[in-house]
């Protein structure tokens, strides 16, 4: 039962990613959408786990608790989720930087040069950041405030696109 409100869980960002990639495009279906991936199996779900819940009552939690099974299935749920974190946090993030060196008559533009060394490397290192933030204990404001305030002075400066 654990399994399916994980699985719950990780169908919402699924069905998130979805919907926001179609808004970014200008798609109206982009609410529609997550509207209908998330709460079709969420409703009918609830509703064939609270009638197990009925019938079942206590027993139902004390024969999962001992069971490897619910363990590995919830790993694997959590692995599932995060990578599909890790995918929207690729196509999602976008940072690049405008910076470029001339040396005699050619110039060098950092960004080709980056993609082509590592693709994505600049939004990486800032998901990384952003993570190591939270690790830290800085809440998800202080965080957002951080990268406005990141972007609003890498455009000012111009090293940051």
């Amino acid at each position: 039962m654990l399994i399916i409100i994980g699985a719950i869980c990780h169908l919402r960002y699924i069905a998130s990613g979805i919907g926001i990639s179609l808004c970014q495009q200008g798609s109206p279906l982009g609410p529609i959408l997550f509207l209908l991936i998330f709460n079709i199996p969420h409703i009918i779900i609830r509703y064939f786990l609270t009638m197990i819940g009925y019938k079942s009552g206590t027993s139902l939690v004390e024969g999962a608790r001992g069971g490897a099974i619910l363990q590995k299935l919830s790993k694997g749920a959590t692995i599932i989720g995060l990578m599909v974190i890790g995918g929207m946090s690729a196509s999602m993030v976008a940072l690049s930087t405008p910076l470029a060196m001339t040396i005699g008559e050619t110039t060098f533009e950092m960004q080709s040069y980056l993609d082509q060394i590592f693709p994505f490397l600049l939004s990486l290192l800032y998901v990384f950041l952003m993570f190591g933030c939270l690790k830290k204990g800085m809440k998800a404001t202080g965080i957002l405030l951080m990268t406005i305030a990141i972007a609003l002075v890498g455009a000012f400066f111009g090293f940051l696109a």
